[in-house]
């Protein structure tokens, strides 16, 4: 079901140094008629969210300049109720990826992942955001 202009969510934010890697998130976000910025850069990203609203970010943990952590904490002080999904590989230790998972990230996807697992992931953010705008 799409949101009635009176409620147009914002486009996704997508933070990946990987170009194919911004390509793949970008194709599957726009498959379900969703906007996007891709940036490739979390410098360039907290740059965006001091001036422009998203409704989602989704960054790539390739992208290691900063630590992502601070991004994420970063992000949620520029905009407090953006959901960010974190996408990046998986450790050796299972556990990791559970504790990466905290209260500045909405989800966690360890790579490789499948398109219906990352769309999953994005419609109950963006449901999130739908729910606090309306």
């Amino acid at each position: 079901m799409k949101s009635s202009s009176a409620h147009q969510i914002e486009p996704i934010l997508i933070v990946s140094e990987d170009p194919e890697m911004r390509e793949l998130i970008r194709l599957m976000v726009n498959s379900e008629d969703h906007l996007s910025k891709e940036v490739n850069s979390n410098q360039e990203a907290l740059d965006l969210l001091e001036n422009e609203t998203y409704s989602l970010m989704i960054l790539d943990l390739i992208t290691s300049r900063v630590n992502w952590k601070e991004v994420a904490a970063r992000a949620k002080k520029l905009q407090p109720e953006l959901p960010i999904i974190v996408i990046g590989h998986q450790t050796r230790d299972d556990r990791t990826a559970i504790s990466l998972k905290t209260d500045d990230i909405f989800d966690f996807l360890i790579k490789p992942f499948n398109a219906v697992e990352f769309i999953d992931s994005m419609t109950r953010a963006l449901k999130e955001t739908l729910k606090r705008i309306n």
